[in-house]
Parts: C-alpha cells; sequence; structure tokens
C-alpha cells in the first residue's frame, strides 16, 4: 500500500540561466548532476567550513532543482547572491509544497509538477513529489494512499545515515563531524571551505563526530554524557525502535569516547540511568580514528 506525508521542512528553489551549474559547481562542495536522477546531495560552506546552507539538486531540462531545508533557504539565497556577480542565472522559492510518496500510484506523475526518484533520505522504494496545487495533491494521496507516522519517516531517515537541520547540525557545525559519503567531491575544483575540508581528511583529525546510537531504553531528546564536569556525547536525533522498546539515533560524540560499542549513560534528577552503545551512522566519514 503507497504510504505519504506532507514534508513541510523542505522547499524547493529553481536556479535558472545558462550560467547556472558552472557558479554553482565553483562554490558547492559537490558534482552537479547532469540529468534528473538521482539527486545530489550538496553543501554550501562558509570559508572555515561550516555549514551554511544544504540542498539535494536534479537537473531539468531548463533549470537546477534546489531541494534545501526551509530554515536555510534565505542562507542558501544569500549564499549565492553573495558570489553573483555577472552570471547570467536567477534564482526564485518556489510556492508549490513537497511531498514524500512511498510505493507510488502509477499515475501519481500525472498528478504533481515534478517527481524526483528515487529519494534519497527515506529510501529507493520513497520518491518526492513537487505541486503548486497541494490540497488537490492531498485529496488525491487520500484516495489513493495511507499517511505514514512521522516516527516511521524518521526511521527511515536515520537508517539512511541522514541530517535534520537545527537537530542534527547548525550553523556552527563543521562540515566534515557530520558529512557522509557522497557528499563531496575530491576531484572537483575549489570551492569556499575546500582547503579546510581537505586538510582534515587528510592531514588532521577531528575531536568530535556525528555517529549512530542504539539502546534498549527509551533515550530522552536531552541525553548528554558529562566525565569531568565537560560534555563528551549529546544524542541529537533519536526515535523509537520499529519492533520492542528503545530507540534509535545520533550522538555527537568525542572521538576518544566514540569507538562502536562504546557504552555511555545518563542519570536524570530522579536518578533513573539511561544507557545507550555508540553505532556506526551510515555513510559517516571519520578522521583520526578507526570506524
Amino acid at each position: 500500500m503507497s504510504r505519504w506525508f506532507h514534508d513541510k521542512d523542505w522547499v524547493l528553489v529553481r536556479v535558472t540561466g545558462s550560467d547556472r551549474s558552472d557558479f554553482l559547481h565553483r562554490l558547492t562542495t559537490n558534482v552537479l548532476p547532469t540529468s534528473e536522477s538521482p539527486l545530489v546531495h550538496n553543501f554550501f560552506l562558509s570559508v572555515n567550513a561550516k555549514v551554511q546552507a544544504e540542498f539535494w539538486v536534479s537537473a531539468q531540462p531548463d533549470y537546477l532543482a534546489l531541494l534545501t531545508p526551509a530554515a536555510q533557504v534565505e542562507r542558501l539565497e544569500e549564499s549565492i547572491d553573495r558570489y553573483h556577480f555577472g552570471e547570467k542565472l536567477e534564482v526564485q522559492r518556489r510556492q508549490g509544497s513537497l511531498f514524500v510518496v512511498c510505493d507510488a500510484p502509477a499515475d501519481l506523475h500525472s498528478h504533481c509538477q515534478v517527481v524526483f526518484q528515487p529519494d534519497p533520505r527515506y529510501g529507493d522504494d520513497c520518491c518526492w513529489c513537487y505541486t503548486e496545487q497541494p490540497e488537490e495533491f492531498k485529496d488525491y494521496l487520500s484516495q489513493n494512499a495511507q499517511p505514514m507516522p512521522e516516527v516511521e519517516a524518521e526511521r527511515r531517515r536515520i537508517e539512511l545515515g541522514r541530517l535534520r537541520y537545527q537537530l542534527d547540525y547548525d550553523d556552527e557545525t563543521l562540515f566534515v563531524e557530520v558529512a557522509q559519503e557522497g557528499d563531496f567531491s575530491e576531484s572537483k575544483g575549489c570551492y569556499p571551505g575546500q582547503e579546510i575540508v581537505a586538510r582534515v581528511l587528510h592531514r588532521g583529525r577531528l575531536n568530535r563526530h556525528l555517529r549512530g546510537f542504539e539502546s534498549e531504553t527509551v533515550i530522552p531528546a536531552d541525553w548528554a554524557c558529562t566525565v569531568d564536569g565537560k560534555t563528551v556525547a549529546e544524542v541529537k536525533s533519536t526515535v523509537t525502535r520499529a519492533q520492542g522498546e528503545g530507540s534509535v539515533g545520533y550522538l555527537l560524540v568525542r572521538r576518544e569516547y566514540g569507538e562502536v560499542g562504546q557504552e555511555l549513560k545518563w542519570t536524570d534528577q530522579q536518578g533513573k540511568e539511561y544507557p545507550l552503545r555508540v553505532s556506526a551512522r551510515a555513510g559517516e566519514i571519520l578522521t583520526g580514528v578507526e570506524p
């Protein structure tokens, strides 16, 4: 049975103009796609390699489609405007809505403007749909699919190792702390922050990384482990397991406490303990520590 949810966290930005691909290629961490599929994960970074804006990009026939977190869309537009001088391009934030549909009905394409498939955040059986008539599209989905619970969508995202802005990272996060394989290209030319990314990957190491965790206990969102008064690990994303009790999610953890299988715990004010085990996050990039 098809399932769906309204993805209010993401918006579509359209970039047109003959210089669009060359311009974005020179400023972002990854290469740009040359066809509609698959979507490519990309980032704008600051000169000190902190994340400025995250986006997935698709090459449509006459424009680039940038899917970006709604809370970051202004930062994305500012990143483009900062370096835009004489290039021929135009940036337009679209006013429609995005939906995620899994096991899509056969006639899905005829009910929305653009379908991005597969959806890299929720699985190969899903697609991202953009529509300029969201209420009509909701009516169509309600007749042909079942709503997907938020907890299921979060489990899918976490299983694939994908990020959520303002939960797993923020404007002060170093890109290489949270990056996945496929988020950047080492063969393309320079981009803002590229020198620091290359230096960390090949000559240095980071003190912390975003890793996974698992627990037989339901882990609260404010979980944090301290040693000698310093925070060495803190939970970012957390969601209940699909079967049985417990939680899985992401943990921003210092490297000396972040070995796979490392057991950590937090005790709340009532004295209840919340133990968890560090695990690998899908596609994670580690520096200075063996996975």
